[in-house]
């Protein structure tokens, strides 16, 4: 398996600029040759940014998840990104994995989020794995835990820097620990 890992540039709150650029770096990270393109955390919005409260959509019809499946399946490639979704008069930091026909096949929200980000974000409700070519996959947006669901590889839409350095050596410790594969932005 190949992966993409697209470490981009988020402007907070520049929907239309975030999702045009990442659909460039799709474009242009298809031409490598990658089964999987990983995207940041939050990126059409950004990580905690107010527009979320008026910009977030919805999943998998709203803007931001719509292009992304048209980006999928016109490269031919699972996407994982994350979303920031707004369903039942809530807003969470989502994340999904998009197969190569263009369909949503995981949809997880964050559980467990970082208190600056409690005021915006619902906490998520599920945690969600799926099978694939590739063995079977989940998302964690940050850290959450799939260990107990026996996952094979664990893709990790996240901000890096907004963690404590205790919290960034989690993923190498949780390879070790379980022998999951995990690939992280």
């Amino acid at each position: 398996m190949k992966l993409a890992l697209v470490q981009m540039l988020v402007e907070p709150g520049r929907k239309e600029s975030n999702l045009a650029r990442a659909e460039r770096h799709i474009t242009e990270a298809a031409t490598r040759g990658p089964q999987i393109i990983l995207l940041p955390e939050a990126m059409p919005l950004g990580w905690t940014h107010p527009s979320a409260r008026t910009e977030a959509d919805s999943i998998p019809d709203g803007e931001s998840c719509s292009r992304l499946c048209r980006a999928a399946q016109a490269q031919g490639v699972f996407i994982c990104a994350g979303i920031i979704e707004r369903a039942g008069g809530k807003i969470f930091n989502s994340a999904v994995l998009i197969n190569p026909a263009g369909e949503v096949i995981v949809h997880h929200r964050k559980i467990y989020e970082l208190e600056l980000a409690q005021d915006l974000y619902a906490r998520g409700d599920r945690l969600s794995v799926t099978e694939t070519p590739f063995g079977k996959i989940g998302l964690e947006p940050v850290l959450n835990f799939l260990e107990e669901l026996s996952v094979q590889c664990k893709y990790i839409p996240a901000l890096g820097w907004g963690c404590r350095r205790s919290e960034r050596v989690i993923p190498a410790m949780s390879v070790m620990k379980s022998g999951v594969f995990v690939s992280a932005i």
